[in-house]
């Protein structure tokens, strides 16, 4: 009896492998590929399906279970545009790519040129070859974010907690830099204000500087800087007279 069994196992084996072996049946035939850009509209902004697209195409042709997912998927996430890829079969001849995208953040300004993004991940990519497809982001301006990673990680773990809504907010947003001495000062859209945050606690000097935007507004008073460095006070410099 137990003779008899293991023939059969052995037996299925053997099929098994034949059926899966066979190249005509199991051809890749189909690379499907999708993309999770965590963009408004989800556009795959740093065209990531196009260019994968052209790394995988060497898999058409192949067998199914020929093909390696744990290698293809290293090779694919060499790519600093992607931050996570799932390769899975389907049967008889479909290979799924599901593409989790690096998600821009800002625009990073050094010497004058906007020729890069910064990703949620702090990230810098090159945009030259897809400077066409703009979207409206904020601008890190300034040498230091490219030679300090912490720097970069600690202005964008800032940005995320602004709200959505307010007058200093994500939307609000249009310039971030680094002054030495000084530390970060942002600029605002339709506001002429610069506002300086200093180096630390940033989330609660922004609280406050909000609050003395808030009483400008109200007054109809435009500035020229807020400076909100200090633990005390935020200093208000008033634009001159013409």
């Amino acid at each position: 009896m137990k003779k008899t069994s293991f023939v059969i196992i052995i037996l299925t084996i053997g099929f098994l492998c034949f059926f899966l072996s066979d190249d005509e049946l199991f051809e890749v035939k189909k690379v499907n590929i999708s993309v999770n850009s965590g963009l408004e509209g989800n556009k795959d902004y740093f065209m990531v399906q196009s260019s994968l697209g052209e790394k995988l195409v060497n898999i058409k042709g192949r067998n199914l279970w020929s093909i390696g997912l744990k290698k293809a998927t290293e090779v694919a996430v060499e790519d600093p545009r992607i931050e996570k890829i799932e390769l899975s079969r389907k049967i008889p001849n479909t290979i799924i790519a599901k593409v989790t995208a690096e998600t821009p953040l800002f625009y990073f300004s050094s010497k004058g040129s906007l020729n890069y993004v910064v990703t949620m991940n702090a990230k810098i990519i090159d945009i030259k070859k897809n400077k066409n497809a703009y979207i409206d982001l904020p601008i890190l301006k300034g040498e230091i974010f490219r030679k300090n990673i912490e720097k970069r990680q600690f202005i964008i773990e800032w940005f995320n907690e602004l709200p959505a809504e307010g007058l200093i907010s994500k939307d609000k947003v249009s310039q971030i830099e680094y002054i030495k001495n000084k530390g970060f000062k942002i600029h605002l859209n339709q506001r002429p204000e610069g506002i300086l945050l200093g180096e630390k606690e940033l989330n609660r000097k922004t609280l406050r500087a909000e609050r003395v935007l808030r009483y400008l507004v109200t007054k109809e008073v435009n500035a020229r800087l807020v400076d909100a460095r200090y633990r005390e006070k935020v200093v208000v410099k008033l634009q001159e007279a013409p």
